[in-house]
């Protein structure tokens, strides 16, 4: 097993002391070969930084990688921040400018790290999963190519039969990227009767983005072609795509659309970055741009216009996508998922961001989940992005909450929580059309947009 923990460390110390004895600050959660030790279990590790914070890959764990692959990307890991950091302070002219980055870049760095530490608990419940050779819910993961990043991981229970695949592509800024980190993910899915396949790629620097792409795409065609194996039905196929993982998930839709292969029944993108330009000036207006893996992942600023989805889908290879019709969605789509009463829907609703529904039911169904509190992706991406598929004719809907962190569409699966938004709410009348009170009854313990997409994913693949 093997935990990654975060914590400031002098690289000197880290060159001398390769292994490295920590207990603090829970980020992921690997499984190699089970227990080996009695009572107190020492956690070492090596160093792998990325961003500003510095992830231990911890336990015992065996890196597949040669020293020289190890020593490459991790300088080139942490080094990014580092330059890039170096890069906004020299382009800053006053003084008082500088020392007030040098102070908003230490906030960012802390931030990260009490983050990080605060996911502890979700860690040892991993770990508690992890560590039960015969769970409920199995698990399997798999190797789809040769590389060590080329891995996915199966959930699912033994009686399951014709249910919904889920194939979650994570983010990670498109670097940091791990299996591990997503075993809570999977396991919450397939406890409610689906298969589930979560996805690991080359991120930087392993991979640009073309690699990154590959692998979307060849992780995609081995479930499709093995998930009967775990009672999946192929046919019922949801492709769930987080922040760097949206992107990603809706080229490859183009990719299969060019290709002419099966897409997906259902795809949803959860506050995803769709239009890489518009997403560098955001992080630019933050100060964060130079220090991002975004720029260097997407092999420089002349290839964003070419990886943006909201770009590629507002052109006519966008409109040529969805207007085939499909059988596989049901004409009275528009009734069904009305009478979910999706809490998210009802927020965009009463925004202007209606759902475009057509009875000609092209598949496959769009669905655009986002926050008004995500600062990392702000939500008017995905609300122009919403606007981009509507003017292509995709069926398409927007779900909007708020109070919802961007990395919390990913924990709040991993979690138990009671946060719900109406409990913010000052008029209690203003309650009246939100959802069905029994969906709250049966799924007590989860967020509203986790309810929303188990709803929506249910009614949807049994139509």
């Amino acid at each position: 097993m093997s935990l990654s923990f975060t914590l400031a460390c002098h690289r000197k110390y880290v060159r001398r002391h390769n292994r490295i004895c920590v207990v603090l600050g829970f980020q992921q959660v690997g499984f190699r070969y089970g227990l080996r030790a009695r009572g107190l279990v020492i956690l070492t590790g090596r160093i792998r930084s990325e961003f500003v914070s510095f992830p231990f890959e911890l336990g015992f764990h065996k890196d597949r990688r040669t020293k020289r692959q190890r020593r490459v990307g991790d300088v080139q890991m942490s080094n990014q921040a580092i330059r890039g950091a170096a890069r906004t302070i020299r382009a800053i002219p006053s003084t008082t400018g500088k020392l007030r980055f040098l102070s908003y870049f230490a906030k960012l760095v802390l931030a990260t790290n009490v983050f990080y530490l605060s996911q502890v608990g979700v860690g040892l419940r991993s770990l508690c999963y992890l560590a039960q050779p015969k769970h409920r819910i199995r698990r399997e993961e798999i190797s789809y190519g040769a590389h060590h990043k080329q891995k996915l991981s199966f959930f699912s229970k033994a009686e399951t039969s014709d249910a919904p695949v889920v194939l979650f592509v994570p983010g990670g800024a498109w670097g940091s990227v791990s299996l591990s980190q997503y075993v809570l993910l999977g396991k919450s899915l397939a406890e409610h009767g689906m298969v589930v396949a979560t996805i690991s790629y080359r991120g930087y620097p392993d991979g640009d983005i073309d690699d990154m792409l590959d692998d979307v795409h060849n992780s995609t065609e081995y479930v499709l072609a093995n998930c009967n194996k775990y009672g999946g039905n192929p046919k019922k196929l949801v492709v769930f795509a987080h922040s760097a993982g949206a992107q990603l998930a809706f080229m490859d839709l183009l990719r299969r659309h060019r290709a002419s292969k099966q897409q997906p029944l259902i795809i949803i993108g959860s506050c995803g970055v769709y239009d890489i330009a518009d997403h560098y000036d955001y992080e630019a207006w933050r100060g964060v741009s130079e220090m991002s893996t975004m720029k260097p992942a997407m092999d420089g600023s002349e290839n964003f216009s070419r990886l943006s989805p909201a770009r590629l889908f507002s052109g006519k290879e966008g409109v040529d996508l969805f207007e085939k019709p499909s059988t596989r969605i049901t004409p009275d789509l528009q009734k069904a998922i009305s009478s979910l009463k999706l809490t998210g829907q009802t927020w965009a609703n009463r925004s202007g961001f209606l759902a475009s529904l057509a009875d000609r039911s092209p598949a496959p169904l769009c669905v655009i989940t986002t926050s008004g509190r995500d600062a990392t992706v702000p939500w008017h991406t995905s609300a122009q992005f919403f606007n981009v598929l509507k003017a292509a004719g995709a069926q398409s809907l927007f779900l909007l909450y708020d109070g919802v962190e961007h990395a919390d569409f990913v924990l709040d699966w991993m979690r138990s929580t009671n946060r719900d938004m109406r409990k913010r709410l000052f008029v209690p009348g203003s309650l009246a059309g939100f959802e069905d009170e029994s969906f709250s009854a049966a799924w007590p313990d989860k967020a509203e947009h986790v309810r929303d997409l188990l709803k929506l994913i249910l009614c949807i693949t049994e139509l």
